[in-house]
């Protein structure tokens, strides 16, 4: 039922966090990610340093439609590009443009 789903990264290029809560359409806040394909043009709301935290959540729940517009954009990233399908898609397509 979360809206808002925080996501800092640990020591991995990846955090597992951000890909489960795209996919249930949360909006998700993190510190900068790493230059990955699969966080490239990604609905993720950065902040440099997590004291810039109160000033994006004052932002988000005092437009709802900026909330709902950032859920519907993480439910679409996650069927474009993080997806089952589209996983095997993105190999596929990777695999023939070496042939």
């Amino acid at each position: 039922n979360s809206k808002i789903s925080l996501c800092p990264r640990g020591a991995s290029t990846e955090t597992y966090r951000h890909f489960e809560s795209l996919r249930h359409g949360c909006v998700v806040i993190s510190t900068p990610l790493p230059d990955m394909w699969y966080f490239k043009d990604s609905p993720v709301q950065i902040v440099q340093q997590w004291q810039e935290l109160p000033k994006l959540l004052d932002k988000l729940f005092s437009d709802g439609n900026l909330l709902k517009e950032i859920s519907k954009n993480s439910i679409d990233y996650w069927n474009d590009k993080l997806s089952p399908k589209a996983v095997a898609d993105f190999i596929k397509n990777s695999l023939n443009s070496l042939a």
